[in-house]
């Protein structure tokens, strides 16, 4: 799911960086900013490269573990845990020889995300269809925080920015257990000791 989120979003600011900038091959690519071995990866020369750098619950929901049950049938419930609700941390880096390109397309991505901070599966026909919604909201880091980040991804800094995509939720919809109906309350009470 997270892979679909990912790549939903790198097709939709691909199409709006070919048509802003009336481009043949891709503007944006999902990938690493750099292998493991420090090398570019294929194809992310020259093009806005898509990473996730973290993935944090979202804690502003009422999620603590604790069980839901539905009716199966007349006599058992189902018993599964609630959804998950997860933010995702996602990079834009403007990789490009020029530096001035590298500005231009990281501006029209700020712009595209600024334009169209939302998206579901009503505006976008091929939305993927586990996922409710996407929410982005730009990212604040500080000097310190930018050099650190580049430098945990074995990278040199690139004009780039961050994004939190809010809000993928994670629903297994697995049964955790069927547990028997209660079928009614007994009014007797019996003394345990009367001593």
């Amino acid at each position: 799911m997270i892979n679909e989120a990912l790549k939903f979003i790198t097709e939709k600011l691909n199409n709006y960086l070919k048509s802003s900038f009336d481009l043949v091959s891709d503007g944006a690519v999902l990938s690493n900013i750099v292998n493991s071995d420090g090398s570019v990866p294929v194809g992310a020369h020259n093009k806005v490269v898509v990473t996730l750098i973290n993935v944090e619950k979202e804690t502003s929901t009422k999620y603590n573990g604790s069980f839901h049950s539905q009716q199966a049938n007349g006599t058992t419930s189902t018993i599964s845990y609630p959804p998950l609700f997860l933010n995702l941390d996602v990079l834009f880096s403007a990789n490009f020889d020029l530096y001035e390109e590298s500005l231009k397309f990281l501006s029209k991505t700020i712009l595209y995300f600024q334009s169209s901070p939302v998206f579901t599966g009503q505006q976008y026909p091929d939305f993927p269809s586990d996922i409710n919604k996407l929410i982005f909201d730009m990212e604040k880091l500080s000097y310190r925080e930018a050099a650190h980040l580049y430098e945990s991804l074995g990278a040199k800094y690139l004009p780039s920015a961050i994004y939190k995509m809010k809000m993928l939720c994670v629903d297994g919809d697995q049964i955790t257990n069927e547990v028997a109906n209660i079928s009614g309350t007994s009014p007797q009470v019996t003394p345990n000791n009367l001593n």
